[in-house]
């Protein structure tokens, strides 16, 4: 037995110390503790039953006082929590006697564990990326070997061949191989383009319902259609002008195009659905938005691998072919992405697949299509008696505006940045047109357009914007501008929009 004075020494020794400290008998009785988050008779009570079994193993082997300690890691319960430990076992007193007194000291090592753990898997990601790659770089030689081998084969032949009807099948075939050839460059290209930031995105009015009906003709009669009995459905919900959208058709086709290029692939009967719906304005989010979607009653997708199919290089199997070149999806998810939407899948193995996702739902505005009339012979207009704000940080921009305006015999009033030009607002409500740089200091034309919406909505505001690269426009616009100009000022555009706000 062990007097209370020499625990009560153990007990002092401990409290100084960072680790949780037991002082245990050999059947594992706790004696002394600096652990005092709750009420402890055995170490066993916060350990797994495999660690505490590993202790009592220790403890039960004859550790002698000799010994080094033995050191394990094992996770502890604390607080309904698993935290990571490295614990220390050894033999202080008496170790060969009945009385032996057993000493666990428990470190931390929670963090580094975590590091561990992450560079453990950041090494097998990292694995399977490279066998991922190996394994595309395998395929993407048979993917060009198999259609350049039909281009040189055909074209060898159509040289040896005098038929012309002959002549006109291979002909097809080249053409086909060749498309096929040019699909696989083109993913590649633009893989290239994403993974170096060079991907543009150029905004124009495209029409969605031209858009869906050109695509839904061009897969009814694709090839790959004839033997199978797969009806191709186009939704298209809104009509004339609604249906007209700022975007990239470029992108937006590319994208429709690889999910329907999926579909068709992968769906032998049944039907596909290619279309679109409006997203109307919800509580979180102003800005209504189109809903595109690609559905079909194809072979579906596992769980397992519905994560997987947007990894660059991961290919859908078919049995134990795999299919595609493993870079549309991932293509699809970029552009989407760069379109300002994102990317959803719904999917059940052997039922179908469903790919969506939403952009925002912007047209150009009524009043910028009636000042496109006559705009290259539009003077100068009479604009006495008017008020405009023009936010602009930079001097020349606004000594330009200024030259520009001149004749106009218009009030201009300068600000510099957007705090400002929210401040000329609240301080001065008759102003009759704003002018706001998007790019300023301190706060920005965005923020600024917002603010000033909330405390003049029925001001205009005509957004300065190189929109064409870098995607300001659709920006301008959700945060309430009514139009915009782009740099460098098209003066005749310029003078038309003056005309249409504030002649009328």
């Amino acid at each position: 037995m062990y007097l209370p004075s020499e625990l009560e020494m153990y007990r002092k020794t401990f409290e100084k110390l960072k680790d949780i400290i037991f002082l245990v008998d050999s059947s594992g009785h706790v004696l002394v503790t600096n652990f005092r988050k709750e009420k402890l008779d055995k170490v066993k009570q916060i350990l797994q039953e495999k660690d505490w079994n590993n202790i009592q193993e220790i403890i039960q082997g004859d550790l002698k006082e000799s010994d080094p300690s033995v050191e394990l890691e094992m996770e502890l319960i604390m607080k309904e929590k698993r935290v990571w430990y490295r614990c220390r076992i050894g033999c202080i007193e008496n170790c060969e006697e009945k009385q032996a007194l057993y000493i666990i000291a428990l470190n931390n090592i929670q963090k580094q564990k975590l590091r561990e753990l992450a560079l453990i898997n950041a090494k097998e990601k990292a694995e399977s990326q490279e066998k991922i790659k190996t394994s595309f770089l395998a395929n993407m030689s048979h993917e060009i070997r198999t259609p350049m081998n039909s281009i040189l084969g055909f074209s060898d032949l159509i040289q040896r061949s005098d038929d012309r009807m002959e002549r006109k099948q291979y002909l097809e075939i080249i053409k086909s191989s060749g498309k096929y050839l040019l699909n696989i460059i083109n993913d590649v290209i633009d893989i290239s383009k994403i993974e170096s930031g060079l991907l543009d995105i150029k905004v124009h009015r495209v029409d969605i319902n031209e858009l869906i009906s050109e695509l839904s003709d061009i897969y009814r009669s694709d090839t790959r259609l004839k033997t199978k009995k797969v009806e191709i459905i186009p939704i298209m919900p809104l009509q004339n002008v609604e249906a007209l959208i700022l975007t990239d058709q470029t992108r937006l086709r590319q994208i429709l195009s690889n999910l329907m290029d999926n579909a068709v692939k992968f769906t032998q009967k049944g039907q596909i659905e290619i279309g679109y719906q409006l997203i109307e304005k919800q509580k979180h989010d102003k800005t209504p938005h189109i809903q595109f979607f690609v559905k079909d009653s194809g072979l579906g997708i596992p769980k397992a691998e519905q994560d997987l199919i947007f990894d660059r290089f991961h290919q859908v199997r078919e049995g134990d072919q795999a299919i595609g070149s493993g870079l549309g999806l991932t293509i699809v998810k970029a552009l989407v992405t760069k379109l300002g939407g994102e990317l959803s899948l719904v999917s059940e193995n052997g039922v179908g697949s469903e790919f969506s996702f939403l952009i925002p739902y912007l047209q150009r505005s009524k009043e910028m299509d009636k000042s496109k009339t006559s705009k290259s012979n539009i003077d100068a207009p009479e604009l006495k008696g008017r008020h405009i704000l023009i936010a602009e940080d930079v001097d020349a921009n606004y000594k330009f505006v200024s030259a520009v305006l001149r004749k106009t015999n218009v009030k201009l009033t300068w600000v510099k940045n957007g705090k400002d030009a929210v401040a000329a607002v609240i301080d001065n409500d008759k102003f009759d047109l704003i002018l706001m740089d998007l790019r300023m200091p301190i706060m920005d034309g965005y923020k600024a357009s917002e603010h000033i919406k909330t405390i003049q909505p029925k001001i205009p505001i005509v957004a300065l914007t190189a929109f064409a690269v870098d995607g300001d426009m659709e920006k301008a616009l959700e945060a309430g501008c009514d139009d915009y100009l782009t740099k460098p000022i098209n003066i005749p555009d310029f003078f038309g929009k003056l005309k249409f706000y504030l002649t009328m």
